[in-house]
């Protein structure tokens, strides 16, 4: 039983690390200058507008006048150096206009803890930006991991 559930842990460690690692900045990354991932919804869930489209919300952070700042696709940026972090124009109209991205940081786990086992933290974000799941639901997936 506790061979089970070491692997059962250790496949969830695995998951979540490999899952979320990715998608976070680094420390020392105060305003997410060189953050280069996938995310791209804002704190409040609404998806970003493309960089390089003007609509719904017209602007000047475009790659040609913002060169090197990884203003790709709808991803979650910081071209200016905004005090607050990164951000993105929000894809669903002008209220808000844009808003702060929730990218984690880097380093959750401890040092030592390859695989995620004394990980206690709240992060609760896939690399591509959607919610986890809660552990104590069965919905949209069932699972045995509880």
């Amino acid at each position: 039983m506790k061979v089970l559930l070491f692997l059962v842990a250790a496949t969830a460690a695995l998951y979540f690390a490999s899952a979320v690692e990715p998608e976070c900045v680094k420390h020392g990354d105060k305003k997410g200058k060189a953050y280069r991932g996938k995310i791209a919804k804002t704190k409040s869930g609404k998806p970003c507008q493309r960089w390089d489209k003007q609509f719904p919300n017209r602007h000047t952070r475009t790659a040609k006048k913002y060169p090197n700042t990884g203003l790709e696709a709808n991803y979650c940026r910081n071209p200016d150096s905004h005090h607050s972090g990164l951000w993105c124009y929000n894809s669903l109209g002008k209220k808000p206009r844009w808003e702060n991205c929730a990218v984690p940081t880097c380093g959750c786990l401890q040092k030592g803890d390859k695989l995620g086992l004394k990980y206690r933290g709240k992060l609760a974000v896939t690399k591509s930006g959607k919610p986890c799941q809660r552990w104590d639901k069965q919905a949209p997936n069932r699972h045995t991991r509880t």
